[in-house]
């Protein structure tokens, strides 16, 4: 699960079903949020909605490391 809490008034804020497992990983940049799980995948997400841009696989093993550079994003995963 995703969740989004205000830090100020201490309420959740919204709370989305992400990943198939395990959260892994999570990486705030700009107007995204990428996220990565143990299901092999990650996954972008619209800041304002947390609604999916976009879903990736390729991974073999559960995927504990995003992160976003210049437009290009990096995962780091438990392949073998």
């Amino acid at each position: 699960m995703l969740r989004e809490w205000s830090v100020a008034e201490g309420s959740l804020l919204r709370t989305v079903a992400a990943h198939g497992s395990f959260v892994t990983a999570l990486c705030v940049a700009g107007d995204l949020r990428l996220s990565g799980s143990s299901d092999q995948t990650w996954k972008a997400w619209e800041r304002g909605t947390l609604e999916c841009r976009a879903a990736f696989g390729g991974h073999q093993g559960g995927v504990y490391a995003v992160a976003l550079a210049d437009g290009v994003a990096f995962t780091a995963s438990s392949d073998a």
